[in-house]
């Protein structure tokens, strides 16, 4: 179900009320709008890079495209490590 759609927000707003924390796990944001449009519905996100794949300027601007539509990133968090 995406969170863009009437059925997505009902599916949050219920767990919302169940639990502090809900992790949804997007498509990467370069390759998804699907993924901004969640970031924007959510309390925050966090970034996920992989070693060895991810380069740092890349991580940077999309950390800066989160943070021009106002989303938090609380952290972030490297796999494959």
């Amino acid at each position: 179900v995406a969170v863009g759609s009437e059925p997505g927000r009902e599916v949050l707003e219920a767990l919302a009320h169940r639990y502090a924390f809900i992790i949804i796990d997007t498509p990467p944001l370069q390759d998804s709008s699907e993924a901004l449009t969640t970031a924007v519905r959510s309390s925050g996100c966090l970034l996920v890079a992989r070693k060895h794949r991810s380069r740092m300027a890349q991580v940077q601007r999309l950390a800066a495209t989160l943070t021009d539509h106002s989303v938090e990133v609380l952290g972030a968090v490297i796999n494959d490590y």
